[in-house]
C-alpha cells in the first residue's frame, strides 16, 4: 500500500522522488587528479544530515590513512579533536581504537589499490557525528571492509568538513557531497 497524499492515477509520476523531495540532492562533487594532503568540503547550513561518497581514492603510497575533522568558523580553523573508533574488517574482525586527532575514513594500509566510502553525517549545533564504510580490494587476493565512527559535540553547526592525509598525499579520488532533505 503506498500512501503519500497521491491517488492511484498519481502514480505514474511521483513529484516528490523526481523534483528531489524526500531523497538526496547532490550538494557538491570534486576530484582531484594531482596530489593534495587535504580536501574541504563545505557542509551548507540548511541541511542537517549528509552523505559523503569518495570513489576510487588512491594515495602516493602504502599505509596512508586519510582522517576528519571540522571546522566551525568557515575553515579558519579545525577542531583538533574528534573522538573516533574504527572496526576493521578481513577475515576475522579487528576492533581498534584511533588516535583522537580526526576518524579515519579511508584507510589504505595495505598498498596503493583505489578505497572507496561511503559515510552518512549528522550536523547540529550540539553535535557532529560519523558513520561510514571503506571497502579496499587487493586483486587476487581478498577485500577489507572498515567499519569508522566517530562524534564531536559542538558549539554550533560544522560548516567545513576536512578530509586529510594522514601520512601520504592523496593523488586521486572523487569526493561527492549529498544531502537529505528535511521534509518528504
Amino acid at each position: 500500500l503506498m500512501t503519500n497524499a497521491r491517488t492511484l492515477g498519481n502514480i505514474g509520476r511521483n513529484a516528490d522522488l523526481e523534483d528531489g523531495g524526500g531523497g538526496l540532492t547532490l550538494i557538491s562533487s570534486d576530484t582531484i587528479t594531482t596530489a593534495v594532503g587535504a580536501v574541504d568540503i563545505t557542509l551548507p547550513a540548511a541541511y542537517t544530515r549528509f552523505r559523503l561518497i569518495v570513489q576510487d581514492l588512491t594515495y602516493v603510497s602504502t599505509g596512508s590513512y586519510c582522517f576528519a575533522t571540522i571546522s566551525l568558523d568557515g575553515g579558519t580553523t579545525f577542531e583538533s579533536t574528534l573522538y573516533a573508533t574504527r572496526v576493521d574488517v578481513w577475515p576475522t574482525g579487528i576492533v581498534a581504537p584511533y588516535p583522537t586527532d580526526g576518524m579515519i575514513v579511508c584507510n589504505n594500509n595495505l598498498g596503493t589499490n583505489p578505497v572507496h566510502s561511503i559515510i552518512d553525517i549528522v550536523n547540529t549545533a550540539s553535535q557532529f557525528a560519523l558513520n561510514g564504510n571503506s571497502m579496499l580490494i587487493i586483486p587476487g587476493s581478498f577485500a577489507m571492509r572498515q567499519k569508522s565512527m566517530g562524534w564531536r559535540q559542538t558549539a554550533s553547526k560544522a560548516d567545513v568538513l576536512r578530509l586529510k592525509d594522514f601520512s601520504n598525499n592523496m593523488t586521486a579520488g572523487t569526493f561527492s557531497l549529498y544531502g537529505y532533505k528535511e521534509t518528504v
